[in-house]
C-alpha cells in the first residue's frame, strides 16, 4: 500500500479523477475533501437501474477506466521510488 500526503494528492491532475482539495483529521470528521460529482459517485451511476448504459457509452467507459488506472499507477509508482 502506498501512502500519499496531502501535496502528493494535490497534484494529481486527470480528466477520471475527482479532484483532492483538502482534508479533515480532526476526529471524529476524518475526512477527504474533493469537488462536489454531480451525478454521485461511480457506484451510484453503475448501480442506478434508471441510467441506461448504452454499448457506445460502455465502451468509452472502459477505456476511460483503463485511461486512469494506467495514470494512477504510473503515479503511485513515481511516488514509491521518490
Amino acid at each position: 500500500m502506498v501512502c500519499l500526503t496531502d501535496t502528493q494528492m494535490s497534484t494529481i491532475k486527470h480528466e477520471n479523477v475527482n479532484p483532492f482539495v483538502g482534508i479533515c483529521i480532526v476526529a471524529p470528521n476524518v475526512a477527504l475533501l474533493t469537488l462536489y460529482a454531480h451525478k454521485g459517485c461511480l457506484r451510484d451511476v453503475l448501480q442506478n437501474i434508471n441510467i441506461k448504459l448504452n454499448a457506445d457509452f460502455l465502451h468509452s467507459f472502459v477505456i476511460d477506466i483503463a485511461s486512469v488506472s494506467s495514470f494512477l499507477i504510473c503515479v503511485v509508482y513515481t511516488v514509491a521510488h521518490n
